[in-house]
């Protein structure tokens, strides 16, 4: 009983090699889902850092979006610009790039979300726990002060194989 909790605590502490820039910025690869010839479709772990420092209007934004998500609380039409979208999917397919009209988070009830990490190209990525197992990624776009998009996917990436 005590081996594999060992084993689960090594490997948790074991150092990793972040990735630098794109949307997987600052995280770390995990174990492989499924391999397909050359190429494999990895978990990815949470972020151990934090991003760069959100603009303070962002910042407010995205927390108070949070904390309607934590009350259950659709998203108020003042959070979101007029055209705002939103796209959700539980597992990888064309379904990811379906858009409908923003009114909520689409993430499943009992999720713990992360602190939002800043992306280089300006988006916020919020990362929804399951438990201790990262399970899904949320990409928001801001446009004045807004909410504009957001889109959520599995927290999954294909590598091409070495």
């Amino acid at each position: 009983m005590i081996a594999p909790l060992l084993l689960a605590v090594a490997a948790a502490a074991e150092p990793c090699t972040p990735f630098k820039g794109g949307p997987a910025e600052g995280m770390c690869p995990g174990t492989i889902l499924s391999q397909d010839g050359m190429l494999q479709i990895i978990a990815l772990l949470p972020a151990r850092e934090a991003g760069g420092p959100i603009p303070t209007e962002t910042a407010t934004t995205i927390a108070a979006a949070l904390a309607d998500y934590d009350r259950g609380a659709p998203l108020p039409a003042a959070l979101r610009t007029g055209d705002a979208t939103v796209s959700f999917c539980a597992e990888m397919s064309p379904a990811c790039q379906e858009r409908a009209p923003l009114t909520d988070w689409r993430v499943p009830a009992g999720l713990r979300h992360n602190a939002p990490y800043l992306l280089a190209d300006g988006r916020i990525r919020i990362e929804w726990m399951r438990g201790d197992r990262l399970a899904l990624l949320s990409f928001v776009t801001i446009a004045a002060n807004k909410l504009a998009d957001i889109r959520t996917a599995p927290a999954e990436m294909p590598m091409m194989r070495r």
